[in-house]
């Protein structure tokens, strides 16, 4: 009687061992895109943008969501959706696009990122400084899922 329920406890135990990696693996592993964007910046009579082409990743860890644009300035970013000292993060996510909101807490610089789902077409802000000047620059673009 003691070896089967040893072998049930190790047979049980391993089977939830599999499934929380399994779990794990699938919330961590990223999508990534390939996008290019242009934008203005509208205060400045539709400044226009240097066009790039970025990187982005989306990772989801748990609730929160984790995405990192990887391009020149101003397109370049870290948003997420966490709540902390420094950033005040919030989940916009909609029936048509993924979506995160960002507040820097001490500037009160403002981020925000959406892709559409079915085009995957990035569009976003971000307040930058532009000659001691606080603007929000706006960009969009299309991307392609990165295989």
């Amino acid at each position: 009687m003691k070896n089967i329920n040893h072998k049930i406890f190790f047979g049980i135990t391993a089977l939830l061992l599999g499934f929380m990696t399994t779990q794990v693996s699938a919330e961590v592993r990223p999508y990534k895109f390939k996008c290019q964007l242009h934008g203005t910046i509208p205060d400045l009579e539709d400044k226009p943008l240097k066009p790039a082409q970025v990187k982005v990743e989306i990772r989801t860890i748990g609730v929160n969501i984790y995405l990192t644009i990887q391009g020149p300035q101003p397109y370049d970013m870290f948003i997420s959706t966490l709540v902390t000292d420094k950033f005040t993060g919030k989940n916009i996510t909609s029936s048509s696009a993924m979506g995160i909101k960002s507040t820097d807490n001490e500037t009160k610089y403002e981020r925000e990122v959406k892709i559409a789902r079915e085009s995957l077409v990035l569009s976003g802000s971000t307040d930058i400084l532009y000659r001691k000047q606080k603007v929000k620059a706006v960009f969009e673009g299309d991307c392609l899922r990165d295989s």
